[in-house]
């Protein structure tokens, strides 16, 4: 299916996690060096949003996490989640990106 070799380059990783509960709704994103050090964590909030779901506060927190990677300079990241339809989205998304690039070329 996918041919998951190690890196050569630097991976900094990227830890998100969505929620929704009748108390609360939001988001928390961790962005760590290789060996695991936090780099940069938030916790936010959705009050306002009482109709989200639980697959868009996990597309909020990835969206977050990778606009403050970009902003940290960071050009490779792996990304751990525990919500296999964004998981399936995001790889699809990059393997169809990949293939789109390649044919350019």
């Amino acid at each position: 299916m996918y041919d998951l070799k190690p890196s050569p380059f630097h991976m900094n990783r990227l830890y998100f996690k969505g929620f929704v509960s009748e108390e609360t709704k939001g988001f928390g994103v961790a962005i760590c060096d290789q060996e695991d050090k936090l780099l940069y964590h938030i916790k936010g909030s959705r009050h306002h949003d009482s109709a989200i779901t639980v697959l868009e506060a996990e597309l909020t927190a990835l969206k977050r996490g990778l606009i403050e990677a970009v902003g940290l300079g960071i050009n490779h990241i792996s990304f751990y989640c525990d919500h296999d339809q964004i998981f399936e989205l995001v790889s699809f998304f990059f393997c169809w990106l990949l293939r789109f690039t390649c044919v350019i070329i």
